[in-house]
């Protein structure tokens, strides 16, 4: 009987392959749902805060214009060399546009929060991220939600700690 020789390198660099394009391929879904969703939110902010929705619209399109410039990175040589990081960068532009609705807001006692969570969920879904990955996003989406809270200025410290609590 023959026997059957493994190359474990030739498999890692197959597999490696796979989850390059695999995960480019979730950016770009990424990327289509960022562009298509964020302006969506509106319908929120008119009943939230009708106030500011001419605001927030403006904020909304000017993150589905950044999410449609940076899909154009993403088909490149470069993103499609990158995915991975690729992928923990696109979900900074919605969070980002967030807190500074949280921060033009409530600050602390925003119910805009939430929309942070939607972010960590539906982009961490569809991108698949690793447990790193997953550390770093949700490290850098606190940090801009904790700061547009302190810059908001009188921060609730039970209203900021309940809604960390739900991020982290």
């Amino acid at each position: 009987m023959a026997e059957v020789q493994i190359n474990t390198e030739e498999i890692q660099k197959a597999f490696d392959e796979y989850d390059r394009k695999v995960t480019l391929n979730n950016v770009i879904v990424g990327c289509m749902l960022g562009a298509v969703l964020m302006p969506l939110g509106t319908l929120l902010d008119y009943y939230v805060y009708r106030s500011e929705v001419v605001y927030f619209l403006k904020l909304r399109l000017l993150c589905s214009l950044l999410i449609a410039a940076f899909w154009s990175v993403v088909i490149t040589p470069f993103g499609r060399k990158h995915p991975r990081k690729l992928g923990v960068l696109l979900a900074i532009f919605p969070a980002f546009f967030i807190s500074c609705m949280i921060y033009a807001t409530d600050g602390a006692s925003s119910p805009y929060y939430a929309g942070l969570n939607l972010v960590l969920l539906v982009v961490g879904f569809v991108l698949h991220w690793t447990f790193i990955e997953s550390l770093i996003v949700v490290g850098i989406v606190n940090l801009m939600y904790v700061a547009a809270c302190l810059l908001h200025g009188q921060v609730s410290t039970v209203g900021l700690l309940n809604n960390l609590y739900f991020l982290i």
